[in-house]
């Protein structure tokens, strides 16, 4: 005699039953559990030692000098302006002069055309323009300017000391500092605002007033 249909569908039945493990739990997903799926390119939560790097990426890492937080670049000195002078870059917007000698003008807080960064080991950088300060000649009198940064360029190697002075580390026969230029200030337009000239000058023979600077974080 023949199983009719009711049959064979109990039996096909009974076989995936078998088949089930139900000692087995069902997959969970990390994010079922709320565990977090760590990703290696991303940075590690604070308290966290993070992914380790392989040796590529962390020679790409370093490949990156640090740099301090931005900050305006203040005569300590203000002179005959109430707000102080910085180093500038001539123009405004959309007419910053970034190839012109740079100068000092009138402090203007948050302004991108004043915002330096120093850079961890060697150099000033222009810190929105990814440019860095750079000595037109290592010599007095010289103007200072900015230039695309390039480690290699014994014209950007400037530091700002704990004395307020930036120097430069490849003048051989002098040391030599950066400085406004003697005399009254300029006017520059806008507000009363005024500016000097900016130059390279021997160290131990500029007045203090004219070569000491420290920098203002924004």
């Amino acid at each position: 005699m023949r199983a009719g249909p009711a049959v064979a569908l109990l039996a096909v039945a009974w076989l995936i039953a078998c088949a089930a493990d139900p000692s087995r739990p069902a997959e969970i997903t990390p994010t079922e559990r709320g565990e977090r799926v760590v990703n290696p390119s991303a940075a590690p939560p604070a308290g966290s030692s993070g992914p380790t790097l392989t040796p590529s990426a962390a020679a790409a890492t370093q490949s990156v000098p640090p740099v301090a937080a931005a900050g305006l670049l203040r005569l300590a000195d203000f002179l005959d302006d109430q707000e102080g002078y910085c180093i500038d870059v001539a123009g405004f917007g959309a007419n910053l002069m970034l190839d012109a000698p740079l100068q000092a003008h009138t402090c203007k807080p948050r302004s991108d055309d004043q915002l330096f960064s120093l850079v961890d080991g060697k150099g000033i950088r222009l810190d929105r323009h990814g440019r860095c300060l750079m000595a037109v000649e290592v010599a007095p009198d010289a103007a200072v300017g900015v230039s695309p940064c390039d480690a290699a360029d014994a014209g950007q190697d400037f530091r700002l000391g704990n004395d307020g002075r930036i120097r430069i580390q490849s003048a051989e026969e002098q040391a030599l500092c950066v400085g406004v230029a003697e005399g009254a200030g300029e006017p520059a337009g806008g507000r009363n605002h005024l500016r000097r000239d900016l130059m390279l000058y021997g160290c131990d023979e500029a007045d203090r007033s004219l070569i000491t600077w420290t920098l203002v974080e924004q």
